[in-house]
């Protein structure tokens, strides 16, 4: 939930015959939910940080087991506002999108300029289903017309690319997954009408 005094992930338990929920608790109660994929026996989390009012926040992955709700995983994101998190057919990879943010964020400790941009990010998937490494990123930059704004991500159908929404720049994004060498190419974009905000 995004809502100011309904932050945090909520769990339920469903009663199989009436369809009723019971309340179980809540995880994270500081995080502001903005997507969640069910893969198998894992639950992806993306953490986008927008109710935090904290532009130094940039957000976080959570990873749970499915089954018991269990955390396996939770850690800050490589850009601002993670928005979605889409696995690959493999199993092997996992591509984050982020909104990216408009202040320009720095390393508390050293100043250094952090990735702040609107991007994607690989990770490979560790065998138990967590996120490992991030092997490759990609930053947007739209000029100064329009910000962009990665909104969600889906799979080809065969597996082999992924598809990218840029709500702020109304383009879509073909990447295409090079498993093996652990990376993904930028393999074409393609401009939609002003104002459709894919």
């Amino acid at each position: 939930s995004v809502r100011p005094n309904k932050r945090g992930l909520h769990l339920f338990d469903m009663d199989e015959k009436t369809l009723t929920l019971r309340e179980r608790g809540t995880l994270h109660g500081e995080i502001s939910v903005s997507e969640q994929r069910l893969v198998g026996k894992r639950l992806y989390v993306a953490d986008d940080a927008v109710s935090k009012g904290d532009p130094g926040l940039k957000g976080h992955l959570l990873v749970l087991d499915a089954e018991t709700m269990e955390e396996l995983q939770f850690l800050p994101a490589l850009m601002p506002k993670p928005t979605d998190i889409c696995i690959s057919k493999s199993g092997k990879y996992a591509l984050v999108t982020h909104y990216g943010s408009k202040d320009k964020l720095r390393d508390e400790e050293t100043g250094e300029l952090l990735l702040d941009d609107a991007g994607m990010a690989l990770y490979r998937l560790n065998p138990d289903g967590t996120l490992g490494e991030i092997v490759d990123h990609y930053s947007t930059d739209c000029g100064k017309e329009k910000r962009s704004n990665l909104r969600s991500v889906a799979e080809s159908p065969m597996g082999d690319h992924f598809i990218v929404c840029d709500k702020g720049a109304d383009m879509l994004y073909y990447l295409r997954l090079r498993e093996g060498i652990d990376e993904f190419l930028l393999h074409r974009t393609t401009a939609l009408p002003k104002g459709m905000q894919p």
